[in-house]
């Protein structure tokens, strides 16, 4: 049976459960979903766009040198203007997946040449900073297509932490994470109501929920980064404790989902939950790819898993580095977190399983 069929006999599943009162357009939702079919494409597909389209802006880029465009302020901001416009046109009107590649080139393009009229006037990078995040924004309320309102989400991200390092108020950073953590597990966790509140929303839905994994995955890296630099960030464990608390607020709809009920294996798994965690305290970057991971396998949520998991083995390679200790030291600790964790699998299966017998 094909996938037209089974949208046929499940809308009249659907009807016949609702009864009389459900009314429905079955021509215009089956001609809706065979237009999506035609035109969706993978994440993976997505992401070669956007690479496409940035090498495609490089070599625009060398063309406009060789033309002479960068030695007119003017000229910079119209096309750099021009491309913008021309990118939430082609995105909004055209829905077809050779298009994206377009789309993305000029969009970046286009705030690339405005960013270098800018910087000729003498505009502070924190103004144009501000000014691309609210293009950006006004972009991404207008035009709620996949590669637009993603770059447009990330872009917004990368802003504020370009802020907040150029004033290097690396304190904020606690707050970034807070917010953008938040932001996530409001996200997945409200899936049904937001992609049922109304069309934009859930045409926006899908790239705001991926791009918000790398927005958080930016902030982390950043903290990384600065956690190297001495006296950056005070309270270093303030990051830790924020997306430990968000993993525990996740912690309840994931034990609903496994229908766990028994009161001891909900204690065991809140407290082995804080306990592990704990070993993070100063390494925010570990329990934000772990929520990641774990509101992914919530929402069967494929690519946040991947990126998720991804994240995570190169965030405990570089905890590992970072240590300050022997390398039989570092192969011990690594091999005891090891056996700790099997541990706690074969043991929390093993209550899984009896509270299914129950």
């Amino acid at each position: 049976m094909d996938k037209i069929a089974q949208k046929k006999e499940l809308l009249q599943r659907i009807s016949a459960m609702e009864g009389d009162t459900f009314k429905y357009n079955e021509a215009a939702i089956l001609e809706a979903y065979k237009k999506q079919t035609e035109n969706t494409s993978s994440v993976a597909i997505k992401i070669l766009s956007i690479f496409g389209g940035l090498l495609a802006v490089l070599f625009f880029l060398g063309f406009l040198a060789l033309a002479g465009l960068y030695d007119s302020k003017s000229g910079l901001l119209i096309f750099g203007s021009l491309f913008i416009i021309a990118a939430i046109v082609i995105d909004k009107k055209i829905s077809k997946l050779i298009m994206d590649t377009i789309s993305i080139a000029l969009y970046s393009l286009g705030f690339l040449v405005l960013g270098f009229g800018l910087s000729q006037l003498r505009i502070d990078d924190q103004y144009m900073a501000l000014i691309f995040m609210a293009i950006a924004l006004a972009a991404l309320l207008t035009t709620p297509n996949y590669i637009i309102a993603f770059t447009s989400t990330v872009l917004i991200s990368a802003c504020l932490l370009y802020i907040i390092i150029s004033n290097e108020a690396f304190n904020f950073i606690h707050l970034y994470l807070a917010g953008i953590a938040a932001l996530l597990v409001y996200v997945f966790l409200n899936e049904a109501k937001l992609l049922t509140y109304n069309r934009a929303l859930a045409t926006l839905y899908n790239p705001l929920k991926v791009a918000l994994i790398f927005s958080l995955l930016l902030g982390l890296l950043v903290f990384n980064r600065a956690m190297g630099m001495v006296f950056s960030i005070r309270f270093l464990w303030l990051s830790s404790v924020i997306l430990i608390a968000a993993i525990l607020w996740v912690m309840p709809t994931i034990l609903n989902r496994l229908e766990v009920t028994k009161t001891s294996t909900k204690v065991f798994s809140y407290g082995a939950t804080v306990l592990l965690l704990a070993t993070t305290l100063f390494s925010p970057t570990l329990p934000g790819a772990f929520l990641i991971i774990l509101l992914s396998v919530l929402v069967r949520y494929k690519t946040g898993l991947v990126i998720g998991i991804i994240a995570f083995i190169y965030f405990i390679m570089q905890f590992y580095y970072d240590l300050f200790l022997s390398l039989l030291t570092k192969s011990i600790l690594l091999m005891s977190s090891g056996v700790v964790f099997i541990g706690l699998y074969v043991f929390i299966s093993k209550k899984l399983k009896s509270d299914e017998k129950l």
